[in-house]
């Protein structure tokens, strides 16, 4: 089986156009300026030429300095997220805290927060302040038995529960604990 390769054809204005374009924008800034047809022709006539030509000419990818000032902006937001969770702090009846929550109360962009990659005093403030989903729910059964006992009613496992808005089929084992240790502890 014989493969046919077509000859190479030097066309020598076409190679100084693309050597200019290329000069001017750079490989690809010159495909993407109006001169992909100079390219292709070049690709299919002439690649030899046209690849060792365009590695050559290659520009180093430099990256542009960040316009972001990522520490500053760090400690503004941890500042914001401290005033936020000082606030809310002694407030039992909120809902549970995890990212979105305090990024939303605090007035931060989500998509700021999704880096917490370069916010590393931020992502040390939700590691301690983020509830898990049984940190969650043993604070509503505190709140729960807490309302209970203003009203000075018996603790009782279904009555919290419901307080709680919780069912035994999906309390977490820790959360179902104190459960077990609020309703045997009954204040006299």
């Amino acid at each position: 089986m014989v493969v046919y390769t077509e000859p190479v054809v030097v066309d020598q204005t076409r190679r100084t156009k693309w050597q200019s374009a290329v000069a001017k924008f750079g490989v690809k800034g010159a495909r993407q300026t109006g001169f992909a047809h100079l390219y292709t022709w070049l690709y299919r006539h002439d690649k030899q030429w046209l690849m060792q030509f365009n590695q050559g000419s290659m520009r180093p990818n430099v990256a542009e300095p960040s316009r972001v000032d990522w520490p500053k902006r760090d400690k503004e937001f941890v500042r914001q997220l401290i005033n936020l969770m000082n606030k809310f702090e002694n407030q039992l009846d909120t809902a549970r805290y995890t990212i979105t929550w305090f990024a939303t109360h605090a007035n931060i962009p989500l998509s700021q927060i999704k880096k917490t990659h370069k916010l590393p005093l931020c992502k040390l403030f939700f590691n301690k302040y983020c509830e898990t989903i049984e940190e969650y729910q043993c604070r509503r059964i505190a709140v729960a038995c807490i309302r209970c006992i203003a009203k000075h009613q018996i603790l009782k496992a279904w009555r919290i529960e419901r307080m709680a808005g919780l069912n035994e089929k999906r309390t977490r084992p820790l959360a179902s604990q104190l459960l077990g240790f609020a309703v045997k502890y009954e204040p006299s």
